[in-house]
């Protein structure tokens, strides 16, 4: 074939296609291309350290359902593929976490986030020993407790300062042959290397008196404002004592209970010497602060002592913590220049501005005109830290309106104590369960749904009542729950099923029983015969239920009363998060324990409630002050969750304003019960009881706490949240903390708090810029202003400062966090 006829065949082959096909023209039939999208998941946990295996998630999305890739770029050079990956920083850092999919047509989607990552710290080991006056020749317990922030095992190394050979363990047993002074030392060490020390001097004696028991009426005082000082002692031969005191300013005095006024400012050591007439002498001391009386528009030092850096009204000592203070008690807002001398470049000054009071200022503050300051770095913005607190918002806003139903409870129990008589014991409580049982609950968050559960655990109280766990079949079928779960939690509860003290044992040692006697009609009963168990359903709930946990108080009443009840004393665990967060519902069922604990002991039996307020924050106390004893890693939610959760707030959150929930509530509550309980211990825990009869025609909650603070010593309640609101936003570090001040590790009554390193955790989730005060200056909120000093600045300057009526302005100056 010729080409002419090879090219014309060729043409009309290409002719039979394209009529085939529809022609050359027309409308395109090619599929549309597909897209690709991906996202980066937040970590577990806010707080993220070096050393420390994290784990991120990618989730990519393919609108044709191809295969998808991952890489990974950890922005510290090492990369990873997969969905899911874990990593470990070996620096601290701010690092951009870049996530990119590829699809099988190779069409790629990228997503960042920036991960701050800082250095895990050990807390400086805390050494209690007991019995509390050791003798010659008599054994003696010693125990330390530390904290790794990045949940690492500890190990302890013993010096006891006698020759011996060194011992290791948390708790060891030594005797000392020889009566002395003796400096015992502990070295508390990690996996990682890190470790932290610290000493104790021991006084090994013979016939001496018992240490004095000290009580100064106020430990923080004002010049010329008198303070009371008394003590205590016994002799083990009965032998008369007498009393000697020495205020440390060179003024003394005598007797059991003694009187006393500071002529100057500064900080004193009282201290009271106990003799017999064998020559025996026991002695104790206590710190009293003693502040200059404030000067109209001026700042004074806000603390005193070795640890404060506030030289005096414009002076800071060049290192360490300094706080000051201003309190206008006036009835128009002040201005105030600021010029504070002995700055250096780095150092961090921050203005937090407190409203202690009960009612909205007048005026918003007013930061004035800053000078010398070094310009802020970027702000980082909605971390991902920051995100994973974002998770327990919900479950918060679930259990403040479980609470608000809690208190129409209470008043309903009031208006029952005019009914009838309470009815037969034997019609309202059940024979206690065993394993196995089978009971269907009542879950009524909402709408009433009956759920069909089986006993798992039981396990037995100091009060003589059991703990009974249930867990129904679509928690268990669903894989949300184990056995060793519901195991953990049982010993979170009793201790080992009941062989030892356990939280809620605990609690009710501090607190009284959860239920008792009472004439209220309507109630189930109680008799110290047949005492009620106390119940805890772990249901497998929707999985969008918000709640984590909640008491009812409902289940307390008869059915024809409450038709929804239980009758029963109970409270419900979600059990969908149990798997990913154990501990922050171990910590939970505490937190309802005293709930359950308060509704009896303040609403049935003493008809008195807390506002919302102060009954979320006595029960983040309650958590607060178990977590060394129902924890042995080192969590405490108040440390993980509730300090985070507020720092990252930036502020504006009016703390006693809870119903309307005007912003992190539970973030401030908790950090304040934290706070709290590092300056008093177990005390105003336990006085919230026994001592404050609030709610209703009661004088009100903010008296309450108020007048507890004072009672043990404080200046009030207004006082505390200025120096809480200036230790929390100014980023007060762990150790070499003023009186007063900061977070510092302390013991009460047998109780251990850890110090928090409030600066740490602020870098990694407190915003630079503060929450706007959209409301006004409302009842007890906080709100700052932080800079850091330029270079060659020594003078800290801020000019027009305006501080409302009645409003308070806390000055704190640091060194950098590194």
């Amino acid at each position: 074939m010729n080409k002419f006829l090879r090219a014309l065949a060729l043409t009309v082959f290409l002719a039979i296609i394209l009529a085939a096909c529809g022609g050359g023209g027309g409308g395109s039939t090619a599929m549309p291309e597909s897209s690709l999208s991906v996202s980066l998941g937040a970590p577990n946990q806010a707080l993220l350290y070096t050393g420390r295996a994290l784990s991120l998630t990618a989730q990519a999305t393919s609108s044709a359902n191809l295969s998808v890739t991952y890489a990974w770029d950890f922005g510290d050079g090492s990369t990873a593929s997969g969905k899911t990956v874990s990593h470990i920083y070996q620096k601290a850092g701010t690092y951009l976490v870049k996530i990119t999919a590829t699809d099988s047509n190779n069409k790629m989607a990228t997503a960042s986030g920036n991960l701050v990552i800082v250095d895990a710290t050990i807390t400086t080991p805390f050494i209690s020993f007991s019995p509390a006056a050791p003798k010659a020749g008599g054994e003696l317990t010693f125990s330390a407790s530390a904290s790794d922030t990045s949940g690492g095992v500890l190990t302890y190394i013993w010096d006891f300062g006698d020759g011996s050979a060194a011992a290791s363990g948390a708790s060891v047993k030594h005797t000392y042959s020889n009566y002395g002074i003796y400096t015992v030392k502990v070295l508390a060490s990690n996996d990682l290397g890190i470790s932290a020390q610290n000493s104790r001097e021991l006084n090994i004696d013979a016939a001496n008196p018992s240490t004095p028991v000290l009580n100064a009426s106020q430990v923080a005082t004002y010049v010329g404002k008198t303070v009371n000082f008394s003590g205590t002692a016994s002799d083990p031969a009965n032998l008369p004592l007498t009393y000697n005191w020495e205020f440390g300013d060179g003024a003394g005095a005598s007797g059991a209970s003694v009187s006393h006024a500071y002529a100057a400012p500064g900080s004193f050591t009282a201290r009271l010497t106990v003799s017999n007439t064998g020559n025996g002498v026991a002695s104790a001391t206590a710190a009293v602060a003693v502040l200059a009386t404030p000067v109209t528009n001026t700042l004074s030092p806000a603390c005193v002592g070795g640890n404060c850096a506030a030289i005096d009204a414009s002076t800071y000592g060049g290192s360490g913590v300094g706080a000051w203070q201003y309190d206008n008690a006036g009835a128009a807002a002040a201005t105030l220049d600021i010029a504070i001398a002995g700055v250096k470049e780095g150092n961090v000054a921050t203005l937090v501005f407190t409203n202690p009071g009960s009612a909205t200022a007048g005026s918003t503050p007013q930061a004035g005109v800053s000078a010398n300051v070094k310009p802020v770095s970027a702000e980082v913005g909605a971390t991902l830290n920051a995100q994973a607190l974002h998770a327990h918002d919900a479950q918060d806003q679930a259990h403040h309106a479980m609470l608000e139903r809690n208190k129409k409870l209470a008043g309903l129990s009031r208006h029952l104590s005019a009914m009838a008589p309470a009815p037969s014991f034997d019609l309202v409580r059940r024979a206690s369960a065993k394993v196995g049982d089978s009971r269907v609950w009542i879950e009524s968050f909402k709408t009433p749904v009956n759920y069909t559960t089986t006993v798992k655990q039981v396990c037995d109280l100091k009060s003589g009542r059991k703990a009974v766990f249930w867990v129904d079949a679509a928690a268990v079928s669903k894989g949300l729950v184990k056995d060793a779960d519901i195991l953990a939690l049982s010993n979170t509860f009793c201790a080992n099923g009941g062989a030892g003290s356990g939280g809620f044992d605990v609690l009710v040692s501090l607190m009284g029983d959860a239920y008792g006697p009472n004439s209220y009609s309507g109630f189930i009963q109680d008799t110290s015969a047949a005492l009620q168990d106390v119940n805890i359903a772990v249901l497998g709930v929707p999985a969008d239920t918000g709640w984590a946990g909640y008491f009812w108080a409902g289940n307390d009443y008869l059915k024809s009363v409450v038709a929804d009840s239980n009758e029963a004393l109970a409270f419900f665990v979600n059990a969908n998060g149990i798997a990913g967060d154990l501990n922050f519902y171990k910590s939970t069922l505490m937190h309802e324990a005293v709930h359950m604990i308060n509704f009896y002991q303040r609403s049935i039996k003493n008809a008195s409630d807390h506002d919302t307020w102060l009954e979320e924050t006595s029960a983040m106390m309650g958590e607060d002050v178990l977590a060394k004893i129902i924890f042995s890693g080192g969590y405490n939610k108040m440390v993980n969750v509730r300090i985070p959760q507020y720092l990252a707030s930036g502020g504006a959150v009016s703390y006693i304003n809870w119903p309307e929930l005007s912003g992190n509530n539970y973030g401030f509550g908790g950090s304040f019960a934290a706070f709290l309980n590092r300056k008093y211990g177990i005390d105003i825990f336990k006085q919230l009881v026994t001592a404050c009869k609030d709610g209703g025609s009661n004088p009100s909650s903010y008296l309450c706490l108020n007048g507890l603070i004072q009672a043990n010593a404080g200046l009030g309640l207004a006082d505390e949240l200025s120096k809480f609101g200036a230790s929390l936003f100014g980023g007060t570090p762990a150790a070499n903390l003023p009186a007063g001040i900061g977070f510092p590790q302390f013991s009460s009554s047998g109780f251990g708090f850890d110090a928090v390193d409030i600066g740490t955790m602020a870098k990694a989730v407190m915003p630079a810029t503060a929450t706007a005060l959209s409301s006004g200056f409302t009842a007890t909120t906080h709100t700052y202003v932080q800079e850091t000093l330029g270079a060659g600045k020594t003078t800290f300057v801020r000019k027009g400062v305006q501080v409302p009526a009645g409003t308070t302005l806390n000055v704190l100056i640091r060194e950098a966090v590194k």
